[in-house]
């Protein structure tokens, strides 16, 4: 049995490759691994994957120097997406094979649109899951404190994004205290999504300490906000019990997080102007409640002080009117206590008079003269005959005169 040498069948394979797929082919594949050497070629691994997600082809793939200094710029300013690994492309490139390195694809050419339909797809099939999920709007449902001063903050530490926030809430106009938590977080590349979950769950450790969350990502470019683009991130923020306010990107962009969020705003800065004017507002809102209650109570005490007045000046009438019925009243008493008064002086005078009259007839003196005589036994009166006994000296006493007599 005749054999041929592994060099030999490569480089037949070589020049079936040379003569076969001379002509550059558009290819649409996914980034699976990117990086640049320090001379500036840009060498990928370019995946395919199927319906499981799982990677069905695999190929390596390479940008020379020369053309991925102008490949790079172009894609990146049309697409505002940076080459980055799990992004998917469509790129001119012709085939090569070499006897010892094997076969690679040499990319000339790529276009931005097809990348851009591809994330605005993979954008809309989110948003669908999400709202298939019912979770949508959760976020956005959840009432905003009307004073939310107990920040937890979801930025990297270094980032100037945050530095600027903390500066705007600090020296806010009004003076309002604040008390800020940061949950650090890496906030571009790859492990966004793990990251910025992770600080979710950290501060749900703790979330009856916070009123809001306050995700910031300052600065940078924006197409680094790809990796805000993703369902798991979104999903948690969506249904995570806090209000977020989200501030990642610039006005002209909108990924996911700022669709879901509670509220969006365009840089960390106006984050903090956005809860410092949310306070500035209950704050007015206060001071109108409590003017309110200094008018009505005003015009409450306007309205009684006029009822005092109307009661007093009725009382004083009324006083006055029953003040001279009391003293018409009063006339006609003493007239009839007169009257009485006089009608029972005249009958105690006459009961007097015929009291007077009984004495006067029933008097010693008057007695007498009707034939009747006292008896006095030592001067004193003797009314029962048992009150004398014999010998007794005893003097009987008449109208005319007194007699002495001895008992028998």
């Amino acid at each position: 049995m005749s054999s041929i040498s592994l060099l030999e069948l490569n480089l037949r394979v070589k020049e079936w490759v040379k003569n076969s797929l001379s002509i550059p082919l558009w290819v649409h594949a996914e980034i699976n691994e990117i990086h640049e050497n320090a001379s500036g070629i840009c060498y990928l691994e370019l995946v395919e994957k199927g319906a499981d997600e799982f990677i069905v082809a695999k190929q390596k793939a390479i940008i020379w120097a020369s053309n991925y200094r102008m490949l790079k710029p172009y894609f990146e300013s049309v697409t505002q997406i940076s080459l980055q690994e799990g992004i998917k492309i469509s790129v001119l490139c012709r085939v090569e094979f070499h006897e010892l390195y094997g076969m690679s694809l040499v990319i000339t050419d790529i276009d931005p649109a097809y990348t851009l339909g591809d994330v605005a797809l993979r954008k809309q099939i989110i948003i669908e899951r999400l709202m298939a999920d019912g979770v949508w709007d959760m976020n956005k449902e959840l009432p905003l404190p009307k004073v939310p001063q107990r920040i937890a903050i979801i930025s990297s530490a270094t980032a100037a994004g945050y530095g600027d926030f903390l500066h705007q809430l600090k020296n806010n106009k009004y003076g309002y205290g604040f008390s800020v938590q940061l949950f650090s977080a890496i906030m571009q590349g790859n492990q966004v999504e793990t990251s910025v979950v992770a600080a979710f769950d950290e501060i749900y450790e703790s979330i009856d300490q916070y009123d809001v969350v306050v995700l910031i990502r300052g600065g940078g470019a924006t197409s680094d906000l790809a990796s805000f683009d993703s369902y798991k991130l979104a999903s948690h923020l969506a249904q995570f019990p806090l209000p977020v306010i989200c501030g990642i990107g610039h006005q002209r962009d909108n990924t996911i997080l700022d669709m879901i969020a509670n509220t969006r705003v365009n840089t960390p800065t106006a984050a903090a102007d956005f809860l410092i004017e949310r306070i500035h507002l209950f704050e007015l809102g206060m001071d109108d409640l409590l003017q309110q209650i200094i008018n009505i109570g005003s015009e409450k005490i306007n309205l009684e002080r006029l009822s005092l007045l109307n009661a007093i000046s009725t009382l004083s009438v009324s006083a006055k009117y029953n003040l001279l019925n009391q003293r018409v009243a009063f006339d006609d008493i003493y007239a009839k206590l007169q009257l009485m008064l006089k009608m029972k002086i005249k009958n105690e005078e006459t009961f007097l008079a015929q009291t007077r009259k009984i004495l006067d007839a029933n008097s010693p003196e008057n007695v007498l003269k009707k034939g009747y005589a006292l008896i006095l036994k030592d001067d004193n009166y003797i009314a029962n005959s048992t009150d004398l006994r014999s010998d007794d000296s005893i003097k009987i006493v008449f109208n005319d005169g007194i007699k002495k007599a001895l008992i028998e």
